[in-house]
């Protein structure tokens, strides 16, 4: 090997040097970055066997002329980063459903005096009162303004359903949005990173972007990717192709009707995925779907079978002026909604608590003990439940799925961080290993150094004869 070529071979080793603590460089200045995933130099020795002059050595062996970048890797464990972001799929649903679980459980109160429970347990009570004493107009007075307690507490908790349905609908909206963002983003990105990797200048910022959109999209859905030889992602939603290379199938939201529909763009294909594991979106839709719907039917059977079978008493029984045919409750298109007590009531002392029309039997309670009796009755129109144990259940059933939801937030939590410091090990900068390398590769940055200062002292030597 000539003086010109071990100048040369220093040179060489310089270059791939300094390269390699650009990389740490790049680690170290990472380490917090999120999404960031470290990236590792490959060093290999280069070959003398090439184009140019071939000058052997004086052992006849070819010592080759030093070292060179191979290749700079970013670090990805492909499979660690599926699982995970299946894992955040069910935790986007979890979260978003407890939320909105929450805030249906609020409306049930159980400790207020304006509570389902306590309000229904009073309207008893003042039966029960006038039953005791049916002449009594003071008794009446207070029946008709528990009435009004019980009418109105399913009124506001009906009202109430119906205003989280409105605030609900823009949360479910505003995650369309950023799901179709997202995935019109990976689109971009996919075309950038294949031209990239075609020209042999990967960009790793652009790929680190991109698995970053897809944990915040696996957060809204339950997304599986497939990465092609070209490093273009395919992006499934339960089979459904949503990114194929640098196109979308994005969702289209149709919030004006109740339930809001969604489906895919230019399909009839509805947006769909298994209960806790479909992401903020399927929460949100199942929630504005499913869950809202089912406790204002309940509340709608409770008020109607109250209605039905009040009404149906106290429409045979007498009141103080001795009239009878009056429905106690307003029997028009009854709901939670739009129960109340009916127009006929406008007197307490029309309330009717005999069955006999001679305004002397003023005593005569038949009427208000048989309505009494409606309390612990099992009707069938309740599951055979009696009113005051199905409205229990409404509220019981919410709070039951909650805990459900709040138990599974928790599994999958568990998952999603065991997973992500799987992960880590594997992706994550270690500020100890790059001061390691760094150290390794500033050590070998000066052992070039003195081959080249012995290279140039047997120059000045020859040069000097």
């Amino acid at each position: 090997m000539s003086i010109l070529q071990l100048i040369e071979l220093t040179r060489r080793s310089f270059e791939t040097t300094t390269a390699a603590i650009n990389v740490v460089g790049q680690n170290i200045a990472n380490e917090r970055t999120e999404g960031y995933k470290r990236r590792r130099v490959e060093l290999r020795a280069t070959s003398s066997n090439g184009p140019g002059v071939f000058i052997p050595s004086p052992l006849g062996v070819s010592n080759g002329t030093g070292v060179s970048l191979d290749s700079i890797t970013r670090i990805h464990d492909s499979l660690l980063a599926s699982s995970a972001w299946e894992a955040r799929s069910g935790l986007g649903a979890a979260d978003e459903e407890a939320r909105l679980l929450s805030a249906i459980e609020n409306l049930f109160p159980s400790n207020s005096e304006g509570s389902l429970n306590n309000v229904l347990s009073d309207f008893w009570g003042a039966w029960n009162e006038l039953s005791t004493d049916p002449s009594d107009l003071g008794i009446r007075q207070t029946l008709i303004n528990r009435t009004g307690s019980l009418t109105d507490t399913l009124n506001r908790i009906s009202g109430d359903l119906d205003q989280l349905r409105t605030q609900t609908v823009p949360d479910l909206e505003g995650a369309v949005e950023e799901f179709n963002t997202i995935i019109n983003r990976l689109a971009e990105l996919n075309e950038h990173i294949q031209g990239q990797r075609a020209s042999n200048t990967p960009d790793f910022a652009a790929e680190d972007e991109r698995d970053l959109l897809i944990t915040d999209l696996s957060e809204l859905a339950p997304v599986q990717v497939q990465q092609d030889d070209l490093g273009v992602y395919n992006v499934y939603v339960r089979g459904m192709l949503v990114v194929q290379g640098n196109e979308v199938n994005a969702l289209e939201l149709d919030s004006a009707v109740i339930p809001p529909t969604l489906n895919y763009a230019n399909t009839t294909i509805a947006y769909s995925a298994p209960a806790g594991d479909d992401g903020r979106i399927g929460a949100l839709l199942r929630t504005l779907n499913t869950t809202i719907p089912e406790v204002e039917q309940q509340l709608d059977t409770l008020a109607q079978t109250i209605v039905s079978r009040i009404n149906a008493l106290h429409s045979t029984g007498y009141g103080l002026d001795g009239n009878t045919g009056r429905n106690f409750f307003d029997p028009a298109g009854v709901t939670a909604d739009t129960i109340a007590l009916s127009t006929d009531i406008s007197d307490s002392r029309f309330i009717a608590a005999s069955d006999n029309s001679d305004a002397t039997a003023s005593e005569d309670n038949d009427i208000a003990l048989a309505i009494l009796n409606e309390r612990t009755a099992l009707q069938g129109t309740l599951n055979d439940n009696s009113i005051e144990d199905f409205a229990i259940s409404i509220v019981s059933d919410v709070g039951s799925q909650l805990e459900t939801v709040t138990g599974q937030f928790e599994g999958h939590a568990a998952v999603v961080t065991y997973l992500d410091s799987l992960e880590r090990g594997v992706s994550g900068v270690s500020i100890n290993e790059e001061l390691s390398k760094l150290i390794q590769y500033q050590q070998s940055f000066s052992a070039s150094a003195r081959v080249l200062s012995t290279a140039q002292i047997m120059l000045d030597t020859i040069l000097s004869l």
